[in-house]
């Protein structure tokens, strides 16, 4: 795979390589540091993970919402570069936090305006680029290197300047990703005219969810998808506590979600080449197992050390999991119903999962310990790969019978 940072279709891919590099970045400026944020300022720290939970929520709302709206206008870059500017009024707002319901109306809007913004980037990318599935995979690329080196950064400077950083980060940041989407071509009139045209003309009967309900297997998929998710909370969600339990502190999260990163960076650059040839269970098993090695890992090490180098097993996990969870929705979707099939499906393993999991695991470590959440995700986790496995093995059986 080339990289050239400033070729491919020439600048359009330079462009939306630049994109990736700082929005992954710009996206975790303020969500990696929210909890130990919220402490300084003195609130309630029972509190905290429900409103980061009530963020995922409105980030569930704002992309049907924010969908619903570009797939009637196309206004698709027009609205990217709304919300990356919403979403900096809504960070700088964070300034003038100073109680709980402040927190909660702050972090409610911050989800509807902030966990959209990456889906539309991707839909932009893929509408210039489709069937060019090579060419996005080059693009995300950019987008580990670009959170790996700012989340080095940013847990440097956090440590020794403060909360200031992630004002004037932000600002930095929102600048340079504006500027690019800016000059960067929006989708043809054309295309807008057939995409628009195709939407006026969906039967109501498409817009029903029943045959995706009793689709056993994408139901099935989606649940799984839940658990693991839901299973990985301590290392997402409560990464701070995570970094404590060995001890380790804020000045060394960024150091912590880099080393994650760095782990996505090889399974991207062979995905094509080596995952697409396993089978879309066996690769969910070794996701699974994974992050499995992660808690196992953290459990037994003797300092901060083995944690954080068990997170590059974090990374790579995610970069299988993910990516095998959509194509699997995909494919399992009735014809018709592919799109709602990944986005329903999203919104129960990204969405619910994280719902579930700031309440639920908030109570966990702060009444028994981090040490019992990670032997709590570990048996969850190896419950999912039993799953799998036995899924696995009937539908090689199934297969087998027809022959």
């Amino acid at each position: 795979m080339k990289l050239h940072f400033l070729e491919g279709e020439k600048s359009l891919v330079g462009k939306f390589r630049i994109q990736h590099f700082f929005i992954w970045n710009f996206s975790t400026i303020f969500y990696n540091f929210a909890i130990p944020f919220f402490e300084d300022k003195g609130l309630d720290p029972t509190l905290i993970p429900i409103a980061l939970a009530v963020s995922v929520v409105t980030g569930i709302i704002g992309r049907f919402v924010w969908g619903y709206i570009v797939d009637r206008t196309q206004a698709l870059k027009k609205t990217y570069m709304v919300l990356m500017a919403a979403t900096l009024l809504v960070i700088w707002s964070s300034a003038l936090v100073n109680s709980v319901p402040l927190m909660f109306l702050m972090m409610g809007t911050l989800g509807l305006v902030q966990h959209p913004f990456g889906s539309i980037l991707d839909s932009w990318i893929l509408r210039k680029f489709k069937g060019q599935e090579g060419v996005y995979s080059s693009i995300r690329f950019f987008g580990s290197i670009g959170f790996t080196a700012f989340s080095v950064v940013y847990g440097l400077m956090v440590g020794h300047f403060g909360w200031i950083i992630i004002y004037i980060s932000s600002l930095a940041t929102a600048g340079i990703l504006e500027l690019s989407a800016f000059f960067t071509a929006d989708i043809s009139k054309e295309q807008k005219k057939s995409i628009t045209s195709e939407f006026k003309k969906q039967p109501r009967e498409k817009l029903s969810i029943l045959p995706l309900l009793k689709n056993y297997r994408l139901v099935l998929l989606s649940f799984i998808g839940l658990f693991t998710i839901f299973s990985c909370a301590p290392s997402n969600s409560f990464m701070i506590r995570f970094m404590e339990f060995k001890g380790g502190n804020v000045s060394i999260m960024g150091a912590a979600f880099a080393l994650s990163a760095i782990g996505e960076i090889p399974i991207f650059i062979f995905y094509n080449k080596v995952m697409t040839k396993i089978s879309p269970l066996v690769r969910l098993i070794i996701a699974n197992a994974l992050f499995f090695m992660v808690y196992f890992l953290t459990l037994i090490a003797p300092g901060i050390e083995l944690t954080l180098v068990a997170l590059v097993f974090h990374g790579a996990g995610y970069a299988i999991f993910l990516p095998t969870l959509r194509f699997c929705a995909i494919e399992m979707a009735p014809k018709g119903l592919e799109t709602s099939a990944m986005t329903i499906s999203e919104a129960v393993y990204f969405g619910l999962s994280l719902i579930l999991a700031f309440p639920i695991f908030g109570w966990i470590i702060a009444d028994f310990g981090m040490g019992v959440a990670i032997k709590v995700s570990l048996v969850i986790l190896a419950s999912m790969m039993l799953i799998l496995f036995v899924w696995y093995l009937t539908d090689k059986k199934a297969r087998l019978e027809k022959i």
